[in-house]
C-alpha cells in the first residue's frame, strides 16, 4: 500500500509539473532552446521517478518492502499463490500469481543477507499454490538469482484443489501465457516442479519452451506435471528443453500435442533420469544430444516420428515405443501401441485404458532405484506388485457393495457363482459393470436410483445380454449427471438363476461447476463418511472430503493497482503529446538557427570581402 500511494504521488507531481509545459505558447525568442533543454531534462527526471516507482511497486526485491515474512529457519518458508488473497496479506504470504512470488523472492525478509540467498537465512523457499482457478496465471516465470543449496531449496507445488488430476482441468492451475517468452525458466539450482498443468505459449512464435532448464540449473527435480503445446501452427517448440548441468529428476509427468521436441536434453555434465512418463503427439519423443547423458525407464513414446533419438545410458529399460527398434533396454517394447483413454486432441485422457495390454504390469519396479526412487503414479495412486509403464498406474474402481437386507435370495445350488464385481468408466451419463461368473450365463444387472429391494420392489431399469459367458460386461447408458445409482447382479445359467445379494452403488459424474459469487471469500468443507459390505464380507471405509471456494469482489488493493492503470496511460498520453510539442518547437528553433548562421556566415563573407579589397 505504501508503493501504491507513493507511485500516486509521483504521478501527481509529474502531471503538475508537465502542465505548464503543455499549455505554454509558441515563443520566437533566441533564448527559448536552452529553456527546452531544461524543459526536457526536468521530464527525463520525472520519467526516471516513475519507472523507479513502478519497479518498486511491482517487485520485492527492495528492503522496504511492508511486511516481509520471517524465514523458517531449517525448515520451509511457506507463502501462499491464490487466484485471489482475500483474507491473507498479500504481498508477503499471499501472491495472485507465481511470477509475483518469484519477484518478491517468497515474501521472504533477508534482513541482514543478501536478497535471495536462502543459505544465509538457513530456509527453503516454498508456493503453495491453492484455491480454485477460473482463470489462468498468465505471465512467464524465470526462478533466477538465488542462492540455494541440498536442504535450502525452492520449491513450488499444488495442493489437492489446485492440482489436475492426470489431465488437462481449465478449473485448477494451470501456468498459460501467449507473449514471446519460455513458459518456466529455471536459471538456479535445487528446484523442485510438482503438479503444475504448463502451457507453452498460446501465441505464433516459434522455438517456444514449457520448462527450460538453463546453464545455471544444477539440481531440479520435475514431478506430476502436464506440459502441453498451447500452439500447434507453430515450429521448433519444446515440452522440456536442458543445457544445464545436472543432476536432473524427471518423472511421472505428461507431455503432449504438436512439439517439435518433446524432450531436449544436451547436458554438459551429470545425468537426466527419466522415468515413468508418457509422450505423445510430436516430431521427437526424447531426444539425448549430449551422448549417454539420459536414463530412460518405464516411459511411453507414441504416435511420433521418432520416440527415442540419439544414445541413452545402457541402464535405461523398460520403455514402449510403437515405432520399430526404437526403444532403449533389452526388455522394452518396440512397435508397440498402448490404449489411453482419449487421445483425442483437444479432450486428451492419458490415462491408461481398461482395455490396454501393453503397458499395464509391463515396467519395473523402481521403489527401490538406486537413482530415483518413488511409489506413486502422476495422481498419487501408490504403484504396487509389478509397475505399469507410463505416468499413469491403472487402479480399477471397485465397486462398493450397500448393505439394504433384502428380504430374500433365491438358492444358488447348481446356478452361476457371481465374483468380482467392478465399475470402470464412470462418466456424467454411463458406466460399465463387469463381473465374473465361475459357469456360463446371461448377464443381467438391475440398477435404478433407489437403493430398497425385495420381491414387492424392483430396481426401475435393466441391462440384459443372452450371451452365455463367464465373463460379463454391461454398460449403463442415458444416466443422470451427479446422481447415485444403485444395482444388483443376476447371471441365468442352463438350470437357474445366480443372484447376487448385494447392492451395489456409484456416483456419476457432475457437468457443472460451482459458480462465481461476488460475496466474501468463504471455504466450505463437507466429509462424507459411507461404511459398506463387500461379497466376501470386507469391510470398507470410504472417506470423501470436499472443499468448495467462493471468490469474492475485488480486494483495495486492486483497486487501487487498476486506478494507477488508469493514471499511468493518461500520464503516457501526456508525455508522447508534450514530447511531440517539444521536437516540433526544437525543429523550429534548429531552423531558425540555422538561418541566423546562414545571414552571419553571408555577414562575416562579406566583410572580409571588403577587408580584402583594401
Amino acid at each position: 500500500m505504501k508503493k501504491i500511494k507513493s507511485l500516486i504521488s509521483v504521478i501527481t507531481l509529474a502531471t503538475i509539473l508537465l502542465t505548464p509545459f503543455y499549455t505554454v505558447s509558441a515563443q520566437t525568442t533566441d533564448d527559448q532552446l536552452a529553456s527546452l533543454s531544461s524543459q526536457i531534462a526536468t521530464i527525463t527526471q520525472i520519467i526516471n521517478n516513475l519507472k523507479n516507482s513502478v519497479s518498486n511497486l511491482f517487485t520485492s526485491n527492495q528492503t522496504s518492502q511492508l511486511a516481509l515474512v520471517s524465514p523458517v529457519a531449517g525448515g520451509e518458508t511457506v507463502a501462499r499463490v491464490r487466484q485471489s488473497c482475500a483474507g491473507y496479506t498479500e504481498g508477503s504470504d499471499c501472491f495472485t500469481s507465481l511470477f509475483a512470488w518469484e519477484a518478491a523472492y517468497g515474501g521472504i525478509d533477508f534482513a541482514g543477507c543478501t536478497t535471495g540467498d536462502l543459505t544465509c537465512v538457513n530456509t527453503s523457499a516454498v508456493a503453495q499454490i491453492e484455491g480454485a482457478w477460473t482463470s489462468a496465471d498468465t505471465t512467464a516465470v524465470t526462478i533466477d538469482g538465488w542462492t540455494t543449496s541440498a536442504t535450502n531449496y525452492i520449491k513450488i507445488y499444488t495442493t489437492g484443489d489446485a492440482r489436475h488430476a492426470g489431465v488437462w482441468d481449465d478449473t485448477k492451475y494451470r501456468l498459460s501465457i501467449s507473449s514471446n517468452s519460455g513458459t518456466l525458466v529455471i536459471n538456479s539450482s535445487n528446484v523442485k516442479i510438482e503438479g503444475l498443468q504448463i502451457e507453452i505459449s498460446t501465441g505464433a512464435y516459434d522455438n517456444r519452451i514449457g520448462i527450460f532448464l538453463g546453464n545455471n540449473a544444477t539440481y531440479a527435480e520435475i514431478s506430476k506435471n502436464i506440459i502441453k503445446n498451447g500452439n500447434t501452427s507453430t515450429t521448433g517448440r519444446r515440452g522440456i528443453s536442458v543445457i544445464g548441468i545436472g543432476p536432473f529428476y524427471v518423472w511421472d509427468n505428461i507431455i503432449y500435442e504438436s512439439l517439435s521436441i518433446a524432450v531436449y536434453v544436451d547436458t554438459a555434465s551429470g545425468k537426466f533420469y527419466f522415468y515413468n512418463n508418457t509422450v505423445i503427439n510430436s516430431n521427437m519423443c526424447i531426444r539425448s544430444e549430449g551422448g549417454t547423458d539420459i536414463v530412460a525407464k518405464n516411459n511411453i513414446t507414441q504416435s511420433c516420428t521418432d520416440g527415442y533419438v540419439g544414445i541413452f545410458d545402457s541402464s535405461s529399460d523398460y520403455n514402449i515405443s510403437d515405432i520399430v527398434a526404437d526403444a532403449p533396454g533389452a526388455n522394452s517394447l518396440n512397435s508397440t501401441t498402448v490404449s489411453f483413454v482419449s487421445t483425442t486432441s483437444g479432450s486428451e485422457d492419458l490415462h491408461l485404458s481398461p482395455s490396454d495390454t501393453s503397458a499395464k504390469d509391463a515396467g519395473t519396479d523402481l521403489i527401490a532405484d538406486a537413482n530415483l526412487a518413488f511409489t506413486t503414479d502422476i495422481d498419487g495412486d501408490t504403484r504396487s506388485g509389478s509397475w505399469d509403464i507410463g505416468a499413469d498406474e491403472y487402479v480399477a474402481v471397485v465397486v462398493e457393495a450397500v448393505d439394504t437386507s433384502p428380504s430374500f435370495s433365491l438358492t444358488q445350488l447348481y446356478s452361476p457363482k457371481i465374483s468380482n464385481v467392478l465399475i470402470n468408466n464412470i462418466t456424467d451419463n454411463s458406466a460399465e459393470i463387469t463381473f465374473d461368473t465361475d459357469k456360463d450365463g446371461n448377464t443381467q444387472v438391475l440398477y435404478g436410483t433407489e437403493a430398497f429391494y425385495n420381491m414387492f420392489h424392483s430396481f426401475s431399469h435393466i441391462e440384459f445380454s443372452w450371451d452365455e459367458v463367464k465373463n460379463h460386461k454391461a454398460v449403463l447408458s442415458d444416466l443422470k449427471p451427479s446422481t447415485t445409482y444403485y444395482f444388483t447382479i443376476k447371471s441365468k445359467g442352463p438350470s437357474n438363476t445366480g443372484i447376487d445379494d448385494n447392492v451395489y452403488m456409484f456416483d456419476t459424474l457432475g457437468t457443472e461447476t460451482v459458480s462465481e459469487t461476488t460475496q466474501a471469500t468463504t471455504t466450505e468443507t463437507t466429509t462424507t463418511t459411507t461404511t459398506t459390505t463387500t461379497t466376501d464380507n470386507t469391510t470398507v471405509v470410504t472417506e470423501t472430503t470436499t472443499t468448495t471456494e467462493v471468490t469474492g469482489g475485488e480486494t483495495e488493493n486492486q483497486k487501487q493497482i487498476d486506478f494507477l492503470k488508469s493514471q499511468i496511460t493518461s500520464f503516457a498520453e501526456i508525455l508522447r503529446d508534450t514530447i511531440s510539442k517539444f521536437r516540433e518547437r526544437l525543429k523550429e528553433q534548429s531552423i531558425k538557427i540555422q538561418n541566423q548562421a546562414s545571414v552571419i556566415n553571408s555577414d562575416i563573407f562579406g566583410v572580409l570581402k571588403i577587408f580584402f579589397r583594401k
